[in-house]
């Protein structure tokens, strides 16, 4: 899943709101919840995300695991760049 956190609230993660647009806003998933996040705001997330892991390469496992609860403040823990961080 390549969510991303709820700006709003603690739980909830954003989805697009019609995953064929690709400048749909993300609405998050939970129901109580009415936030909405502009497609820009998303991708701004990712790379942001991106560059922490391009400086992760060379660290140690405990700076690693610094690197990936940084991201998942971030993203849902499934997301790509969270898994993929997991194996290096």
């Amino acid at each position: 899943m390549s969510a991303v956190k709820c700006s709003k609230c603690d739980s909830g993660f954003a989805l697009p709101s019609n995953p064929m647009d690709l400048k749909s806003n993300w609405i998050c998933n939970q129901s109580d919840c009415e936030e909405e996040m502009a497609h820009t705001k998303v991708i701004d997330i990712v790379r942001d995300c991106e560059s922490i892991l391009k400086d992760a390469h060379d660290f140690d496992v405990g700076q690693n695991e610094s690197v990936l609860d940084l991201l998942l403040t971030k993203l849902h823990p499934n997301h790509s760049l969270s898994t993929d961080h997991l194996f290096l």
